[in-house]
């Protein structure tokens, strides 16, 4: 196939991508993406070659089609200064919960050499578990879940990042737990509402694991009355500015304020993502 052939097929290919996504340069950088994944380089455009652009049509199919993350397609997503395997169903890292962490350690920048003991309960893939214990060699953090799928996959990002001061264990919510305490107890869990399922991509509703994401009780709060409830129990004293931080949905700031509020935690704050949405909240229990 000639160089004008290629060039042609790539173009047509992005076009075909820019219709599924809405947007011309997000599918342009999809494409890029791609490209790098398939090739193992990077800015692969000067040497294509039709079996380059033959794979590239297959992945698109999954991506167009199937509406298979891009994430799952390239195996992997970057989280902070950390690149993740990510598989279905296993939930992929979003980078409001990047932001959420990213703050974390900013704020406890000073007690980077401390021994401090961290919580991730529901820990997913790993991420928030991982960049505890890469930001804060000194302490232990333990990463909580119910899925052998996902416990699995954080375990092998532990061992791909090469961190040993990070452990995960398979358990009902503190289940497992009895006789640890923690400095910190940090959460992303599930917090849709049943209803709120069926609203979401297919991107999210074919790949990704339902339970993941909708807390079937008290309309997307289970997890928040739950873990605080039980969170009280499992802390212990400590000069941090927080001990309970909870990524929430974005209508869900008043809500888990007062879940928080009716445990005892005092200092209770609320903090925004990028977009301006509330997507985070926090407090200390005084012991």
């Amino acid at each position: 196939m000639s160089k004008s052939c290629l060039v042609s097929k790539l173009k047509h290919l992005t076009q075909k991508l820019s219709s599924y996504l809405g947007s011309h340069a997000q599918a342009e950088q999809e494409i890029r993406w791609l490209l790098e994944y398939i090739t193992a380089k990077r800015a692969p455009f000067k040497a294509l070659s039709e079996q380059t652009l033959a794979t590239l049509a297959q992945l698109l199919t999954d991506r167009i089609e199937r509406h298979k993350p891009l994430q799952y397609i390239i195996g992997s997503v970057p989280f902070l200064d950390m690149t993740l395997t990510v598989r279905p169903p296993t939930l992929i890292p979003r980078p409001e919960t990047e932001e959420i962490v990213e703050r974390l350690i900013t704020s406890l920048a000073h007690m980077k050499h401390r021994s401090l003991s961290f919580l991730d309960m529901c820990t997913g893939s790993g991420c928030i578990a991982l960049a505890l214990a890469q930001a804060f060699p000194d302490s232990t953090v333990i990463g909580v879940d119910i899925c052998h799928k996902a416990l699995a996959l954080a375990r092998e990002n532990a061992a791909n990042v090469g961190l040993t001061n990070v452990s995960f264990i398979h358990s009902n919510l503190f289940e497992k737990l009895s006789g640890k305490t923690f400095d910190l107890i940090i959460s992303n869990p599930p917090y849709l509402a049943p209803q709120e399922w069926s609203d979401l991509d297919q991107g999210v509703t074919n790949w990704e694991d339902k339970q993941a994401l909708v807390a079937q009780k008290n309309d997307g709060l289970f997890f928040y009355h739950a873990i605080t409830e039980q969170a009280v129990h499992f802390l212990k004293s400590s000069d941090l500015p927080c001990n309970l931080i909870f990524e929430i949905g974005h209508t869900q700031k008043k809500a888990v304020s007062d879940i928080l509020a009716l445990h005892s935690f005092k200092d209770i704050t609320a903090h925004n993502d990028l977009s301006n949405k509330s997507r985070c909240v926090s407090g200390r229990l005084l012991l």
